[in-house]
């Protein structure tokens, strides 16, 4: 009889860069090489500024050896959201990897959000990631204080009403379900 082994191996986060503050009120957060959203934070109402911390994901060195070679950001989408109701949340093993903001509580949100694969031996197999361990942190929108946990993705924000109310993140360790068969 064979043994199926399934392990969850969590991708690390690498190469974090701070953004320059942009003014909240026209704000365009993306990264050319496709990072994911690791961190925000916002000082003020919607003429104050935004920072965000973008981070790269790559197979842990330890787990090279069983064929994972490197992480995909692969097919994305858009979500629209009006900021003074928004609700964005990842399906599993989606993550943020951009934000744009126009306007005041009352202007129009985009996140866009892609799935993360691992990628076996340089060829074209990928295996979908899902999304683990998820965990919460919220502050007062306008606080100024960085809303991040170690090692964690951005997963998904809510938001109602304006810069004096509670912004909630959802982060969440990013994992490749690895399964082996023992005989």
């Amino acid at each position: 009889m064979k043994e199926i082994n399934v392990q969850m191996i969590t991708l690390e986060q690498v190469n974090i860069i701070e953004t320059v503050p942009q003014k909240e009120s026209d704000s365009n957060f993306t990264d050319a090489d496709y990072r994911h959203l690791a961190a925000r934070k916002h000082e003020g109402d919607e003429n104050g500024n935004t920072w965000c911390k973008f981070a790269s994901l790559q197979i842990p060195l330890e787990s090279e050896a069983l064929g994972l070679t490197d992480v995909v950001i692969g097919d994305s989408r858009t979500v629209s959201v009006k900021e003074s109701e928004s609700n964005v949340q990842c399906e599993h093993g989606e993550i943020i990897v951009a934000r744009k903001h126009h306007g005041d509580e009352n202007g129009t949100t985009e996140y866009t959000i892609a799935q993360v694969y691992a990628r076996i031996n340089t060829t074209k197999i990928l295996i979908p990631c899902v999304a683990i361990n998820p965990e919460e942190k919220t502050c007062k929108e306008s606080d100024g204080s960085y809303m991040e946990i170690a090692g964690k993705c951005m997963v998904g924000r809510r938001h109602n009403g304006d810069e004096n109310k509670n912004t909630t993140y959802i982060f969440a360790h990013i994992a490749v379900p690895y399964v082996s068969v023992m005989r």
